[in-house]
């Protein structure tokens, strides 16, 4: 791995070299420029009746400058706090992504997106390249993905191997375009040292994945067919048996991608056709993940899943009034292989009308069902384990008033939600209801840069084991003064929480203001307090207080 990040280190750095210098300086450019933001925050908590969820001091400071050489431009950005948690030391990352014209330059902490199905979003501690000249596209990384972890210092962290990884992406295209994409990554067995008891829970993996994504489009992209397609060897264990010549024979490349009894190759696809036109547009989705996907490229990745999607919409009376729904399908146990298969049902529609600048209604409905049943147990073939649907009503609606005076805003919202558990077993039955209702007011006194809401909300919610009604209001109020440099806000919620049993009184009070001492200079500043009165009483108080300057 060290030889291959040196080689990719000297790739990169004569790319970029002979392509810069090869550029025309723009003489109309100013030769240099920097702007930029610098702040930081200092905090306190305390509470009482409840065991503390932080520490009572707690700071942040953050930066980002951007430096400007002619048409080169250079990002950089960083960050340090300390939130209260039992972290040793501060977290800080460092990275920065210079730019001029088709280069473009990744350095310490980043982040790149090649395919769903090979590198995505994963962060790296490394460097990258990406160059777009004309419809051309080349990009390259490599770097520290995780590193190692022998003794977790903290409640959030795990043991961990040291990852490294590396892929390249190359396309052609704009309108329709055509992208193949390769991520490798690997586990450093001797970076992490494990006792006996549990070196078998904890293996070095590997991966490599490949992929090839694009879209075709016509010229006015009222007809776009996409599609992204992946395949992957992922080894479970680096450190299980190899294969022998009689199990692979001719087949020693595959030493290559590490390789070994624990390693599964499996293929992954996404693809759709949408159609657009002025007044309808409809389209079709349709995704498979085989069972055993997995690439060490992406964050998280639901394999063993088959979906197939359905949509359209319209637009009626000069686009006052829209109309879209949605019906997919989706079932796993794509290899006969789960001891039970589970289907769903999704669908969605949604209404929205706006007769005027003062009107506005939305009305929105989903359903969701899932039917799993057993398929490998021979004593209860076929029975039903799960047989619910769940749908839900949201509507919404808001009036407007606007005079030189004053603006008064009115909104209604309420939402109607319902699981129905279908099976023959009322004693496990999981059905509930919830009925929730929400109306507020503001007016916004334009003359004098202050402004009042008030709103009241009740809910209630019922299912086999319980029951609970809440209801509460809320009132706020926002001002600017001092020709708007300083704005304060505050707002008073109160909630009470009916049991079978007993009751609880919520209040909730938030304060926070901001001054600009100039265009460049401003503090700002927050309290929070909230009081809880009934069984199980407790109070906690949050503060803040923050400088930022821009340059």
């Amino acid at each position: 791995m060290r030889i291959q990040w040196n080689i990719f280190t000297l790739i990169c750095f004569l790319l970029t070299t002979s392509v810069i210098k090869g550029q025309t300086v723009d003489p109309n450019a100013k030769p240099f420029q920097i702007s930029g933001s610098l702040g930081g925050n200092l905090s306190y908590y305390t509470v009482d009746g409840i065991p503390k969820r932080r520490q009572p001091w707690g700071y942040s400071v953050f930066g980002s400058v951007n430096m400007s050489i002619y048409n080169f431009s250079i990002p950089l950005s960083i960050a340090v706090s300390q939130q209260g948690t039992s972290f040793s030391q501060p977290f800080s990352r460092f990275g920065a992504s210079p730019e001029y014209k088709w280069v473009k330059l990744h350095l310490g902490y980043r982040n790149l997106n090649y395919s769903e199905f090979t590198l995505n979003g994963v962060s790296f501690l490394g460097g990258g390249v990406e160059l777009s000249p004309g419809k051309f596209r080349f990009s390259a990384m490599a770097g520290r993905i995780k590193k190692a972890i022998q003794n977790p210092e903290n409640r959030f962290e795990r043991r961990q191997y040291k990852r490294m990884g590396y892929g390249a992406k190359v396309g052609y295209g704009s309108n329709s375009s055509i992208n193949l994409s390769l991520f490798h990554a690997t586990d450093i067995e001797n970076s992490l040292n494990l006792p006996n008891s549990i070196d078998g829970l904890l293996p070095p993996e590997a991966s490599t994945s490949i992929g090839i994504d694009g879209k075709l489009a016509t010229s006015n992209n009222q007809w776009v067919f996409d599609y992204d397609l992946g395949a992957s060897v992922y080894t479970r264990d680096l450190r299980a048996r190899e294969f022998s010549d009689s199990e692979s024979p001719g087949m020693s490349f595959l030493d290559k991608f590490n390789t070994n009894i624990s390693s599964n190759a499996a293929w992954a696809g996404k693809t759709g056709l949408q159609y657009k036109g002025k007044l309808f547009n409809a389209g079709v989705k349709y995704r498979y993940v085989q069972g055993g996907y997995k690439t060490l490229g992406a964050n998280y990745l639901l394999s063993d899943l088959e979906m197939i999607t359905l949509n359209a919409g319209t637009q009626f009376f000069e686009n006052k009034l829209a109309v879209s729904g949605s019906y997919g399908i989706q079932n796993n146990d794509l290899s006969n292989r789960r001891f039970a298969e589970t289907g769903r049902n999704i669908g969605s529609a949604n209404v929205s009308f706006r007769p005027n600048n003062q009107w506005n209604f939305n009305l929105n409905f989903s359903n969701f069902s899932i039917y799993q049943t057993l398929l490998k147990d021979t004593l209860f073939a076929d029975s039903v384990v799960v047989d619910q649907t769940n749908y839900q009503v949201n509507f919404t609606g808001s009036y407007i008033v606007v005079s030189p005076k004053y603006t008064h805003t009115y909104t209604l919202n309420t939402n109607v939600q319902n699981l129905s558990d279908r099976r023959d077993a009322p004693a496990q039955d999981a059905g509930n209801q919830l009925m929730s209702l929400m109306f507020n007011y503001g007016i916004r006194f334009n003359e004098k840069n202050y402004g009042l809401n008030v709103g009241i909300n009740y809910q209630d919610f019922s299912s086999l084991l319980t029951a609970q009604t809440r209801y509460g209001g809320t009132v706020g109020f926002n001002i600017h003064l001092l020709d708007r440099k300083l704005t304060m806000r505050i707002k008073q919620t109160w909630n009470r929480s009916v049991l079978a049993d007993y009751d609880d009184d919520i209040f909730n009070t938030q304060w926070s203001g901001s001054y600009a001492i100039s265009k460049k200079h401003s503090f700002n500043a927050s309290v929070g307090y909230i009081s809880r009165k009934g069984r199980n009483s407790f109070s906690e108080l949050r503060t803040s207080i923050g400088y930022r300057m821009r340059f």
